[in-house]
């Protein structure tokens, strides 16, 4: 996409199901915005070289992240702030488990109910920090995170509902900060003490790279890792590529965090010089 200010933001699009791809797309300022369309398979002339245009007008509402902009980091690298200059104050309220064990009615009596304690941000994972099975997870809809028992092909039907979790998320205020792949979920933090199933690089790739797609536009902080150690440097380069896939996805307009284990910072893990790495968090 480009812009009428000079902007230029690449993306990825997501496997929506059947033969359709999709994008999302949030344009940072009004006027005329220019697109193009490519992919990796060469001989596919309906994607590759399809181009197009499109007009943005000025936002009429009361969403914060539109009239305010999207959170960064402030100047003095000491706090968060909107693309405005407004202070941002993180209160963060933990519900890891939303995405499958929640219904539509639990999520929005859940969801108001967080706004009216002036909660500002909804810390979730799409798939779960306690089970993985061959299907990953299955949510209150019958769908499952895998198809086909297979942890390189995620379902597009389970996340219609994560879609509307970070809907209503943000519909309310708030921004979702989402936790694409929990770090015991990988091969290299593999607990065999309570878990039997672990994905390999690949597969974990593969989700940076479709859940950063499919959320690009929303109002997202993306924490990577969760609640471990990363103490190897091959653990270390992994979290990295998995940082840099998500980033790329999701043209790089989002803040990213680290999941340090308890009584530990990400800075013990990932110093001031981690370029993907925007704040620190400590438990």
């Amino acid at each position: 996409f480009s812009g009428p200010n000079g902007e230029l933001i690449e993306q990825g699009a997501f496997w929506n199901g059947a033969n359709s791809y999709a994008f999302r797309f949030s344009a940072p300022s009004t006027g005329i915005w220019n697109y193009s369309i490519s992919s990796d398979d060469a001989s596919n002339t309906r994607i590759n070289n399809f181009s197009g245009a499109f007009y943005v007008e000025d936002y009429q509402g009361d969403d914060i992240f539109k009239t305010k902009g999207r959170l960064r980091v402030s100047d003095n690298n000491r706090h968060l702030i909107h693309e405005n200059g407004d202070p941002f104050f993180y209160l963060g309220d933990t519900a890891w488990e939303i995405s499958w064990k929640s219904t539509v009615e639990e999520l929005e009596t859940y969801i108001h109910d967080r706004m009216d304690k002036e909660f500002s941000a909804i810390q979730f994972v799409p798939m779960s920090h306690q089970i993985i099975s061959p299907t990953g997870v299955i949510n209150r809809n019958g769908e499952s995170f895998f198809l086909e028992e297979d942890f390189s092909k995620l379902n597009p039907r389970y996340f219609d509902y994560v879609d509307q979790i970070v809907d209503s998320i943000n519909a309310h205020g708030m921004v979702a900060v989402t936790v694409p792949l929990w770090a015991g979920m990988n091969e290299l933090h593999f607990d065999s003490r309570w878990r039997k199933y672990y994905l390999n690089e690949r597969q974990s790739i593969s989700i940076a790279r479709y859940i950063g797609s499919r959320y690009a536009v929303h109002n997202i902080i993306w924490i990577v890792g969760g609640d471990n150690s990363y103490e190897t440097r091959e653990q270390r380069s992994f979290w990295e590529k998995f940082a840099t896939t998500l980033e790329t996805a999701s043209g790089g307009r989002q803040l990213m965090t680290v999941h340090p284990s308890g009584w530990s910072s990400s800075f013990d893990y990932f110093d001031n010089d981690t370029e993907w790495l925007d704040f620190h968090m400590y438990q």
